[in-house]
């Protein structure tokens, strides 16, 4: 088999010759690369089945929006501030500096470090849905011809050594391209926070539905384009905060699940396999069955943002439907935003070992004897 029949084989669940390993991070080599080329060649003499990627096509503001950006200082703290004016009103942005981020050079919107960082989120889902058309406005003619170039060179070298072409979401960062992608509800962590997001899915689940058909729209041009000028196998969807550690079964069947469903040629996408309820049901099942001890807990989040003690009650009760336990912390895993590296699982090692030490006093009764 070619790697392109390996790995095409490997993802419809089909029979292949032996188990392809191909890397969606690997950023230690392609920073050693002059190129993508050298990059996919170095991946291939190590026996790996590396992919050619077709290219990046970058969000665009609507032509009606204008952007203005600025840093302030306030009491020692640099402030990168950003101001999109739309003809339904300003859309707009403070994010605090912390170590070294962000920079004139890199203060993209779509990014994970914005989120603890974020004193003034630039979508305010109550109130500015209506200028988010003008954020996520029609993508530029030059974009898609770069697009279509880069495509002709990942053509090129993809049938040079019979590799997967692929589109969408890529691990080489550029911080003048960003990091988003094809993508979906993680755009709503960037702009948005996701505690307000979560929160509004349970109290105003319409504006967050009409919050991811605006998006869903955007997308679809976006997929569209990509299927049009490029011949990729596979097109990665960027949905990393797409699972039920942030949204609660019911909002992820109802917001997050109706959405993919709606892509065309469903075989041309391939999106993360994310949890969802059954899942963690049949796994727990499993755990009783086979006398395996399941603890659950809370993720780790920030401490401004509040933790229903019911909610925490329910998954308690839910675990314990199906013979396991869930542990609750004192502190309910909240720690200072400054613990956290970006998102509000990425502790800092000095907030891990302390969130270690408490999960172990916590686990210690649960451990058989």
């Amino acid at each position: 088999m070619t790697s392109r029949e390996r790995m095409l084989a490997a993802i419809r669940g089909e029979t292949v010759d032996y188990t392809p390993c191909s890397f969606m991070l690997f950023r230690n080599l392609r920073t050693r690369c002059a190129g993508e080329a050298e990059f996919v060649e170095k991946q291939l003499a190590m026996g790996l089945d590396a992919y050619a990627h077709t290219g990046y096509l970058p969000p665009a503001y609507h032509q009606e929006a204008r952007e203005t950006c600025w840093r302030e200082t306030v009491e020692g703290q640099v402030i990168y501030c950003r101001r999109i004016d739309t003809p339904k009103g300003p859309l707009t942005q403070r994010v605090a500096q912390r170590e070294d981020w962000p920079t004139e050079a890199d203060f993209f919107i779509y990014n994970d470090l914005v989120v603890p960082r974020a004193l003034e989120v630039l979508v305010k889902p109550e109130e500015d849905l209506e200028k988010l058309p003008y954020l996520l406005g029609p993508f530029r003619d030059e974009d898609v011809q770069q697009l279509r170039e880069s495509a002709a060179v990942a053509r090129r070298l993809a049938d040079r050594h019979q590799i997967l072409q692929v589109g969408g979401w890529c691990s080489r960062y550029d911080p003048l391209l960003g990091n988003d992608g094809v993508m979906g509800a993680d755009t709503m962590a960037w702009l948005s926070g996701y505690e307000e997001v979560m929160l509004l899915s349970l109290t105003d689940p319409d504006l967050i539905k009409e919050y991811m058909r605006i998006i869903h729209e955007w997308n679809m041009r976006r997929l569209e384009i990509y299927l049009d000028v490029t011949d990729a196998d596979l097109i990665f969807r960027r949905a990393w905060y797409e699972t039920t550690d942030f949204w609660t079964p019911a909002a992820y069947r109802e917001i997050i699940a109706n959405t993919p469903r709606r892509y065309p040629e469903p075989d041309k996408f391939g999106t993360r396999p994310d949890g969802t309820q059954a899942m963690i049901v049949t796994f727990l099942e499993w755990c009783r069955a086979h006398g395996v001890v399941a603890v659950g807990g809370l993720p780790t989040i920030f401490d401004d943002v509040p933790v229903p003690p019911l909610a925490a009650a329910q998954l308690k009760d839910f675990y314990a439907q199906h013979g396991a336990a869930f542990m609750v912390l004192d502190n309910f895993s909240q720690y200072p935003r400054a613990d956290f590296y970006d998102t509000g699982y990425h502790l800092r090692q000095s907030a891990q070992i302390v969130h270690s030490r408490l999960l172990a006093e916590k686990l210690r009764p649960l451990l058989p004897h």
